[in-house]
């Protein structure tokens, strides 16, 4: 069985609620802050249940609609303060690759030419970015 995080409002069932929710997380730090790529702390502003969240963008040089996604996991205490240690960037995201596989989190994926999509995954996913 897997482990609970967070409370009804950040962790609701539906992951369309889920991504309201997000939008109203407080961001603790940024570790890469990128205009299409970052990766950030947050908190829920309820129960202060931290998440790690990942947005990778493509530029659209044709159309100029470029496509996004974020991807948001929850995290513990323990892996906020190791993930906040890395020095490389680069580590950094080879880590978030293999990170909690089997646990819970939120995608927002809007690719080119469609309406965006909020779905429920698992693991970290990083989009191509520019």
């Amino acid at each position: 069985m897997s482990k609970e995080f967070g409370c009804n409002i950040c962790n609701p069932k539906r992951a369309e609620d889920a991504w309201e929710a997000f939008k109203n997380t407080k961001v603790l730090e940024s570790l890469i802050d990128e205009s299409h790529f970052s990766i950030q702390f947050r908190d829920c502003r309820h129960c202060d249940q931290r998440y790690l969240s990942v947005f990778t963008e493509t530029i659209d040089w044709n159309d100029g609609q470029d496509p996004q996604l974020w991807s948001i996991i929850p995290i513990e205490i323990a892996e906020f303060s190791k993930l906040r240690n890395f020095e490389n960037e680069y580590l950094l995201v080879e880590s978030l690759k293999d990170f909690a596989p089997e646990r819970k989190s939120l995608c927002f994926d809007w690719p080119k030419g469609s309406k965006p999509k909020k779905y429920w995954s698992q693991g970290v996913i990083i989009g191509l970015y520019d």
